[in-house]
């Protein structure tokens, strides 16, 4: 379990605020965390103030001017989300993907970051995979105003629905999978990091009835021997190495029963049928690779 950590200041939107002291609370911060290019990036929070001195009126700016400004406004930006002073939009932060935890890490979230990342490779994540779901993190806690350790699963749920209200420009190629699965990771990490109460679930959809759907226009005799086939897999492979192989053969039978209807066990299959599959595959999947010729050589 990790401890209860102290906060980085009093919680609240702090949108209008003294520039100059923003500005100064910021070298110094700067200052602490090791930062070189001290100039360039002051510029940044000072042209930042003087575009935005009401921190709201950048939220409220289109998304097209957020994404716009120079790379010193947007460290400055990133500083605003993570000390709470400013709150981020979803849009925002699923076009520009702001790496939130590498900059929380180096100086104000040193702990926090260090500690979650830990909790995480011991539940077996990999080190990637870890690191994007804690910039996720950054992302949840920012949006929602909070502390880690203080988020609460209607925290995530708000943030969950804000996730899925969400319209990408068509050029983006954000992913509500990849999102969800980051999602997911979060809530695992809160949980068995002790802030959460219940144990994160995925929805998953009845396997009985989909497979019932889709296998829908096969032959019953079939189905049953390649379902039980797929139920002894799923028990020494990866889910995914199941589902694909479920996928791989159910496009094959659902072709057979298209062009040989009159298939109806495993035992009526001929290679040829197996050979012209291939083929059919080749001019409509795989067009580039090679064409085949099949032969007719009967299943022993």
């Amino acid at each position: 379990m990790i401890e209860t950590l102290p906060l980085v200041h009093e919680l609240s939107w702090q949108l209008h605020i003294d520039p100059e002291a923003l500005e100064a609370e910021y070298a110094d911060y700067r200052q602490a965390a090791g930062y070189i290019d001290k100039k360039v990036r002051l510029w940044g929070a000072r042209a930042f103030l003087q575009r935005y001195p009401d921190l709201e009126s950048w939220r409220l700016a289109p998304l097209a001017e957020q994404l716009a400004l120079p790379r010193s406004l947007k460290y400055f930006v990133n500083y605003l989300f993570l000390k709470h002073y400013l709150q981020p939009t979803i849009p925002y932060l699923f076009t520009a993907r702001p790496q939130l935890a590498l900059v929380g890490k180096r100086y104000l979230y040193t702990d926090m970051y260090t500690r979650f990342y830990a909790l995480g490779r011991q539940l077996g994540y990999a080190d990637s995979v870890v690191r994007a779901t804690l910039n996720f993190l950054f992302y949840v806690t920012t949006y929602s105003g909070k502390p880690a350790t203080t988020l609460t699963s209607a925290d995530l749920l708000a943030f969950d629905e804000e996730m899925r209200a969400y319209q990408p420009p068509e050029s983006d190629t954000f992913s509500l999978k990849t999102a969800s699965g980051h999602l997911y990771r979060v809530r695992n990490l809160l949980f068995h990091a002790g802030i959460l109460p219940k144990k994160a679930t995925r929805y998953i959809p009845n396997p009985a009835r989909t497979r019932e759907v889709f296998w829908a226009d096969i032959p019953e005799p079939i189905r049953q021997v390649v379902w039980r086939y797929l139920d002894q897999l799923n028990t020494v492979r990866a889910v995914d190495t199941a589902r694909n192989n479920e996928g791989y053969l159910r496009r094959f039978f659902k072709w057979l029963a298209q062009i040989e209807p009159q298939v109806e066990e495993l035992g009526d299959m001929t290679r040829s049928q197996i050979e012209a599959f291939k083929c059919w595959l080749q001019e409509t999947v795989l067009k580039d690779l090679p064409k085949c010729s099949h032969t007719s050589t009967a299943l022993s």
